[in-house]
Protein backbone atom coordinates (compact mmCIF):
# COMPACT_ATOMS: atom_id res chain seq x y z
CA UNK A 1 0.00 0.00 0.00
CA UNK A 2 1.32 3.40 -0.99
CA UNK A 3 1.84 5.97 1.78
CA UNK A 4 1.78 9.74 1.60
CA UNK A 5 3.17 11.98 4.32
CA UNK A 6 2.54 15.64 5.08
CA UNK A 7 4.11 18.11 7.47
CA UNK A 8 2.15 20.92 9.04
CA UNK A 9 1.46 23.16 11.97
CA UNK A 10 -2.33 22.85 11.70
CA UNK A 11 -2.75 25.64 14.25
CA UNK A 12 -6.47 26.32 14.47
CA UNK A 13 -7.53 23.70 11.94
CA UNK A 14 -9.60 25.14 9.08
CA UNK A 15 -11.07 24.20 5.70
CA UNK A 16 -7.77 24.92 3.94
CA UNK A 17 -6.03 22.34 6.13
CA UNK A 18 -8.79 19.79 5.48
CA UNK A 19 -8.48 20.41 1.73
CA UNK A 20 -4.69 19.94 1.96
CA UNK A 21 -5.07 16.67 3.89
CA UNK A 22 -7.75 15.37 1.52
CA UNK A 23 -5.73 16.15 -1.61
CA UNK A 24 -2.60 14.60 -0.07
CA UNK A 25 -4.52 11.43 0.77
CA UNK A 26 -5.60 11.16 -2.87
CA UNK A 27 -1.93 10.57 -3.73
CA UNK A 28 -1.74 7.24 -1.86
CA UNK A 29 -3.67 4.58 0.03
CA UNK A 30 -2.65 5.90 3.45
CA UNK A 31 -1.86 9.35 4.82
CA UNK A 32 0.49 10.16 7.68
CA UNK A 33 0.20 13.69 9.08
CA UNK A 34 3.23 15.02 10.94
CA UNK A 35 2.35 17.85 13.33
CA UNK A 36 5.03 20.41 14.21
CA UNK A 37 6.28 20.60 17.78
CA UNK A 38 5.33 23.77 19.66
CA UNK A 39 8.98 24.85 19.84
CA UNK A 40 9.31 24.66 16.03
CA UNK A 41 6.18 26.72 15.50
CA UNK A 42 7.57 29.38 17.80
CA UNK A 43 10.99 29.29 16.13
CA UNK A 44 9.71 29.37 12.53
CA UNK A 45 6.65 31.59 12.91
CA UNK A 46 8.12 33.77 15.66
CA UNK A 47 5.07 33.25 17.87
CA UNK A 48 3.57 30.57 20.06
CA UNK A 49 0.87 28.42 18.50
CA UNK A 50 -2.70 29.18 19.55
CA UNK A 51 -3.19 25.47 20.33
CA UNK A 52 -0.52 23.19 21.77
CA UNK A 53 0.92 20.31 19.78
CA UNK A 54 -1.34 17.71 21.40
CA UNK A 55 -4.51 19.67 20.68
CA UNK A 56 -3.38 20.21 17.10
CA UNK A 57 -2.71 16.47 16.73
CA UNK A 58 -6.15 15.66 18.12
CA UNK A 59 -7.82 18.13 15.78
CA UNK A 60 -6.13 16.53 12.76
CA UNK A 61 -7.02 13.07 14.07
CA UNK A 62 -10.69 14.08 14.49
CA UNK A 63 -11.00 14.94 10.79
CA UNK A 64 -10.64 11.24 10.02
CA UNK A 65 -8.62 12.08 6.90
CA UNK A 66 -5.17 10.93 8.03
CA UNK A 67 -4.64 7.28 8.87
CA UNK A 68 -1.94 8.24 11.37
CA UNK A 69 -1.07 11.49 13.14
CA UNK A 70 2.36 11.88 14.76
CA UNK A 71 4.57 14.60 16.21
CA UNK A 72 7.51 15.89 14.20
CA UNK A 73 11.15 15.02 14.79
CA UNK A 74 12.90 16.49 17.79
CA UNK A 75 15.53 18.03 15.51
CA UNK A 76 14.65 20.00 12.39
CA UNK A 77 16.08 18.71 9.13
CA UNK A 78 16.86 15.16 10.28
CA UNK A 79 13.73 13.67 8.71
CA UNK A 80 13.91 10.69 11.05
CA UNK A 81 10.13 10.36 10.78
CA UNK A 82 10.51 9.92 7.01
CA UNK A 83 13.02 7.11 7.54
CA UNK A 84 10.69 5.47 10.08
CA UNK A 85 7.47 5.76 8.06
CA UNK A 86 9.02 5.15 4.62
CA UNK A 87 6.45 7.09 2.57
CA UNK A 88 6.18 6.85 -1.20
CA UNK A 89 5.31 10.53 -1.58
CA UNK A 90 5.61 13.69 0.50
CA UNK A 91 2.97 16.33 -0.16
CA UNK A 92 3.77 19.95 0.59
CA UNK A 93 1.40 22.86 0.92
CA UNK A 94 1.63 25.76 -1.50
CA UNK A 95 3.19 27.83 1.30
CA UNK A 96 5.86 25.26 2.27
CA UNK A 97 8.39 26.00 -0.48
CA UNK A 98 11.31 26.41 1.93
CA UNK A 99 10.56 23.06 3.57
CA UNK A 100 10.06 21.39 0.17
CA UNK A 101 13.41 22.70 -1.08
CA UNK A 102 15.20 21.47 2.05
CA UNK A 103 13.54 18.07 1.77
CA UNK A 104 14.35 17.68 -1.93
CA UNK A 105 18.01 18.42 -1.16
CA UNK A 106 17.89 15.88 1.68
CA UNK A 107 16.51 13.09 -0.54
CA UNK A 108 19.18 13.83 -3.17
CA UNK A 109 21.94 13.83 -0.55
CA UNK A 110 20.66 10.52 0.82
CA UNK A 111 20.06 8.90 -2.58
CA UNK A 112 16.41 8.21 -1.79
CA UNK A 113 13.57 7.68 -4.22
CA UNK A 114 10.67 9.57 -2.65
CA UNK A 115 8.27 11.51 -4.84
CA UNK A 116 7.15 14.98 -3.89
CA UNK A 117 4.00 16.90 -4.71
CA UNK A 118 2.73 20.39 -4.02
CA UNK A 119 -0.94 20.79 -3.15
CA UNK A 120 -2.64 23.85 -4.58
CA UNK A 121 -4.21 26.30 -2.12
CA UNK A 122 -7.87 26.29 -1.16
CA UNK A 123 -9.04 29.92 -1.15
CA UNK A 124 -5.84 31.23 0.52
CA UNK A 125 -7.32 34.71 0.74
CA UNK A 126 -9.87 33.25 3.16
CA UNK A 127 -8.36 30.09 4.67
CA UNK A 128 -4.83 30.92 5.76
CA UNK A 129 -3.94 30.48 9.42
CA UNK A 130 -2.19 33.86 9.61
CA UNK A 131 -5.38 35.56 8.42
CA UNK A 132 -7.71 33.53 10.61
CA UNK A 133 -5.72 34.19 13.78
CA UNK A 134 -6.10 37.97 13.46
Amino acid sequence: MAKALVFGTFDVLHEGHKFFLTKAKELADELIAVVALDEYVEMIKKKKPVEDQYQRMENVRKTGIANEVVLSDKEIGTYIIVKEKNPDVIAFGYDQSELAEDFINWIKDNNLNIKTAVIDPFHPEQYKSSLLSK
